[in-house]
């Protein structure tokens, strides 16, 4: 990288906080030798008619494919001096990184070449003492009442549908026979004396919506805002079976098929899985209330205002989906969403430099992010480096990672710092 950086001239310049532009100047003799690399190059690949490749005389390259030589040595030139310049900037860079101006906008062999590259980059931060953030961990208990309807819930799944001896009620599936008329007015000529609708040994379950035989027919040629009125009658005999949902009592037998020993071995596990629920819960609780109070106490820090305004766009699209926000008006999303990008961008910033801090305890070793990716192959029914081609690029495979990087800065933030149970 020396000899790259001796060929080249770089000036930073911080145009507003996390934003910088950095100057790249080539010298005659650098935008020279590039040319001169450039047209060996063309000279190899093009065909000239008398010459072979590689044999052909500079001055007739530059006369036949002069600005594609140019055009070539400057790309080459910027790929170059690129990462050498970001590295002058002493911070590590975000995505939002371009070439800003060429001067002249064509390189030209010989003459001093020079262009300007925009870059946001992320602050440095320093964190405070994680054991002056105090937050207080809920207990957690779970009640006989909760573990019965656990239980319960189980039970409601594994019910089953048989024929009963009694009057229906809500949920039962009925077999019934039923006609449906409409009023003599609301009748064709040609319909008089026929039913519109008619069913033999049908099925009809007593859940909302509700069918309504006749509806359409008493509804038909009514117009919008209008109302009329219609009756739905069935016969007294037209129930021909009740079918209702029987719900089996708990038994060792039944206990043993959701991966208990018995009745009372299960009611000890479900208790065991509530009480391990509400933990994960509250210790969730408690891991968000320290990053927020990290977040506040960070609360001055600049932040790339390119990486904000995409978190930013991000949120509104969120809240676009949300019903509970159809009714705010543009202005109250726009200050919705703009709050919550800060609030996202400093988190993440957060994370980073847990990471930076504490490398030997926040990290992501190669086999739990294969890990991660055959559980994601796996939900897809998709082989692992099918899913791997299909994300690459894409940014995902950046976003899984650091990911699973928050999920482990959250862990050292709940065992570090100050947390103190109820």
């Amino acid at each position: 990288m020396e000899s790259i950086v001796k060929e080249f001239q770089f000036a930073v310049k911080e145009t507003a906080p996390c934003v910088a532009e950095i100057t790249v100047t080539a010298g005659p003799e650098t935008t020279a030798k590039y040319c001169r690399a450039a047209r060996m190059e063309y000279g190899k690949q093009v065909k000239v008619p008398g010459f072979r490749p590689g044999k052909i005389p500079a001055k007739i390259l530059e006369a036949q494919f002069g600005p594609g030589i140019r055009a070539a040595a400057q790309e080459q030139l910027i790929r170059k001096s690129a990462d050498a310049a970001l590295k002058e900037l002493k911070h590590e860079t975000t995505r939002d990184t371009s070439i800003a101006s060429r001067t002249p906008d064509l390189l030209e062999e010989g003459k001093e070449f020079q262009y300007v590259i925009k870059t946001e980059y992320y602050p440095e931060i320093t964190l405070p003492d994680l054991k002056t953030i105090t937050t207080t961990l809920e207990a957690v208990s779970v009640s006989d009442e909760e573990v019965d309807n656990t239980i319960k819930e189980w039970l409601q799944y594994r019910s089953k549908l048989e024929k009963q001896d009694r009057a229906a009620q809500a949920e039962d599936l009925l077999q019934v026979n039923y006609t449906c008329d409409a009023p003599e007015e609301f009748q064709a000529e040609s319909f008089k004396g026929n039913h519109l609708v008619k069913a033999e040994k049908t099925w009809l379950i007593l859940r909302q919506p509700e069918m309504l035989p006749g509806a359409t027919a008493a509804l038909a040629g009514a117009s919008a805002g209008e109302s009329k009125d219609f009756a739905v009658t069935f016969p007294e005999d037209h129930y021909i079976e009740v079918h209702g949902y029987i719900v089996p009592e708990l038994t060792d037998e039944l206990a043993k098929e959701a991966g208990a020993e018995n009745a009372e071995d299960m009611h000890k596990k479900v208790r065991e899985n509530l009480e391990a629920t509400k933990k994960n819960g509250a210790e969730e609780k408690c891991k968000n209330e320290i990053l927020d109070k990290l977040a506040e106490a960070l609360a001055d820090t600049p932040l790339p205002p390119g990486l904000v305004a995409l978190t930013k766009q991000n949120c509104l699209d969120n809240l676009a989906k949300q019903k509970e926000n159809a009714e705010k008006s543009a202005e109250e999303k726009e200050a919705m969403a703009a709050k919550e990008a800060n609030k996202i961008v400093l988190q993440d910033l957060i994370v980073m430099q847990l990471q930076k801090d504490h490398k030997d305890k926040i990290s992501v070793s190669p086999e739990e992010f294969m890990n991660t990716m055959e559980y994601l192959a796996g939900r897809e029914r998709i082989n692992v480096e099918t899913l791997l081609n299909r994300l690459k690029g894409t940014g995902r495979l950046e976003s899984i990672n650091f990911n699973l990087i928050f999920a482990k800065a959250m862990t050292f933030l709940f065992e570090n710092a100050n947390v103190q149970k109820a």
